[in-house]
């Protein structure tokens, strides 16, 4: 996912003229700034709105989490070709928060399938009642951050809709566009893995549980019988 945002990246830099130069003077200003012990973006990267990279992760630092970053998803309109200062600044911004909240999403995936399987495994119920409270409060958080993701990638399509609409015959803006779809179409692909994962994995943890239970009624049976053994000897 990363390794395909930076060639995105890279290729905007390719495809804009005046990016590369904006880019060779953002490096300029990022060597600065580490010389100085109060560097703040993630190789002086222009691209990402006022050093937005930079922005977002202050914002995560801060406790501001990808999920309330999220909530301030807005279209923005197309004001015009884009130009040395714009281009695709704010988007680069948005786009580092979804990835963000994609690993998140990823992470709480990866997690939830640790809590299921000490939910199974578990030798009491107490230790059960526990783990499964942790795991259905990890899967609410994530499935609601995944619903704010969705929200937000439909934000960014209908962004793109309107920048098309508002550049349309313009050969300046078609690297752009295209950079923009692309972007957003890797994010939702992205999204969508993780929802397909996170349901097989729901799906299994059913049939384990079912596993579990049926594991524990056959012993219960059993138990029962021996002791009608033991009173009818």
């Amino acid at each position: 996912m990363r390794d395909r945002f930076e060639e995105l990246r890279t290729l905007a830099v390719q495809l804009h003229p005046e990016a590369a130069a904006l880019m060779h003077r953002g490096e300029a200003a990022g060597s600065a700034s580490a010389a100085g012990g109060g560097g703040r973006g993630r190789g002086g990267s222009p691209l990402l709105a006022g050093d937005a990279h930079a922005l977002l992760s202050a914002d995560l630092e801060a406790g501001r989490h990808p999920d309330r970053l999220l909530a301030n998803f807005a279209v923005e309109e197309a004001k015009g070709p884009p130009d040395e200062e714009a281009f695709l600044s704010g988007y680069f911004r948005k786009v580092a928060v979804l990835t963000a909240a994609l690993a998140e999403i990823g992470e709480n995936v990866e997690k939830m399938q640790e809590l299921k399987r000490r939910v199974v495994e578990a030798t009491n119920s107490e230790e059960e009642k526990d783990v499964s409270h942790e795991l259905h409060k990890v899967l609410d958080g994530t499935t609601l951050l995944m619903q704010k993701t969705q929200r937000a990638l439909e934000t960014l399509r209908t962004e793109n809709r309107r920048f098309a609409e508002a550049q349309r015959g313009s050969l300046s803006s078609v690297s752009e566009l295209r950079i923009r779809h692309n972007l957003q179409q890797t994010l939702a692909a992205q999204l969508q893995q993780h929802l397909q994962l996170l349901q097989m994995r729901q799906a299994e943890y059913r049939l384990q549980v079912k596993k579990k239970v049926l594991r524990q009624i056959k012993l219960g049976m059993l138990y029962s019988f021996s002791l009608t053994s033991l009173h009818t000897d």
